[in-house]
């Protein structure tokens, strides 16, 4: 999903233009789908999401989505004083949602309590879920209404290994894999 760009000089407004039509792509694409709430999940779990919620958030955004970004765990507030769930805008028609778990136990609590304090607000909710270990992502898979995007990190698990992880969830709740380090031109099931 063409992310991974720190080998080249270019600044971050470059790095939008050159890789927006490939987002715009694959918002299109997610646009025909039941599932309005997307786990993105990093693979091997030592990889990191980077810029890809966001660029993807503002796509969905410039196909007239209202979409909700929810921030990656170690982005979580712990002040419970602050109210549930703590809301800013990243860009016109994209807001960042940032839980409030005070104990940081288990995440899908977390988010579970945070897809309900938003239901209705957004057409498009993207939950980054880098951090999140692989029974975490499965159990958040059964939440109502969340399907997973498997977000690969290119040369870091063979097409066996990944035949095997998208084997492990319930077809209805995967949306398939995405090849980051590329540019999106597919989501692969």
């Amino acid at each position: 999903m063409g992310l991974h760009r720190s080998a080249r000089e270019t600044t971050g407004a470059e790095e939008d233009a050159a890789i927006q039509p490939s987002y715009l792509g694959l918002a299109r694409r997610l646009r025909h789908s039941e599932h309005t709430t997307l786990g993105l999940w990093p693979v091997p779990a030592s990889a990191t999401c980077d810029g890809v919620p966001r660029l993807l958030a503002n796509a969905l955004a410039a196909i007239g989505a209202t979409v909700g970004l929810v921030a990656s765990r170690d982005g979580w507030c712990q002040d419970v004083s602050r109210g549930r769930v703590l809301v800013s805008s990243l860009a016109e028609s994209v807001d960042l949602i940032t839980p409030v778990w005070p104990d940081n136990s288990n995440p899908v609590g977390a988010i579970e309590q945070t897809l309900t304090a938003i239901r209705g607000r957004y057409a498009w909710v993207l939950l980054d879920l880098t951090g999140c270990e692989s029974p975490q992502v499965h159990e958040l898979a059964f939440v109502p209404g969340v399907a997973i995007v498997i977000l690969v990190a290119q040369g870091k698990i063979s097409e066996f290994g990944l035949a095997k992880l998208c084997r492990q969830f319930p077809a209805e709740r995967l949306m398939g894999a995405v090849l980051m380090e590329s540019l999106p031109t597919e989501v692969i099931v």
